[in-house]
């Protein structure tokens, strides 16, 4: 994510936008590093697996 947005945005960073950001980039790059993913999909919340939210995604 680019630091101009957290520069720009003067009331603060909207949290729905950045926990969106990183389900999606979490969900493309499971195919490539499943074990990270996986380690993040849960550190923001998330119950199901990472890629079996993929398939329903």
């Amino acid at each position: 994510m680019s630091y101009k947005y957290r520069e720009v945005e003067i009331e603060g960073m909207h949290c729905d936008l950045v926990f969106g950001y990183i389900k999606i980039q979490t969900l493309l790059l499971s195919p490539i590093c499943p074990h990270l993913c996986e380690h993040i999909w849960a550190l923001i919340g998330k119950v199901r697996y990472c890629r079996l939210s993929a398939q329903v995604f």
